[in-house]
């Protein structure tokens, strides 16, 4: 990222597990931060998972954070799904 003082924003999702947390940030970290005009972290803490996204604009933060509430939105859909195949 340039110099200057970045946008940012943190979310953090609770998981019914620390392994779907896990699972969830593995998954996730791969497309954190893959948009050139953004960058993020990912981490786990017991069954939540927190990511931060940067951005130098507005519009490249509201792109990323979107792009990671859909990926999540997938993720906790394929949890459902598994966890009422059961």
């Amino acid at each position: 990222m340039r110099s200057g003082k970045a946008l940012e924003c943190f979310l953090e999702i609770p998981f019914s597990s620390a392994e779907q947390a896990r699972i969830a940030a593995m998954s996730l970290e791969k497309e954190i931060g893959f948009r050139l005009k953004s960058e993020g972290s990912v981490e786990c803490e017991g069954n939540a998972l927190r990511v931060r996204v940067q951005a130098e604009s507005l519009a490249s933060l509201h792109a990323s954070v979107n792009n990671a509430l859909r990926l999540l939105k997938v993720i906790q859909a394929a949890f459902s799904a598994s966890e009422n195949q059961r």
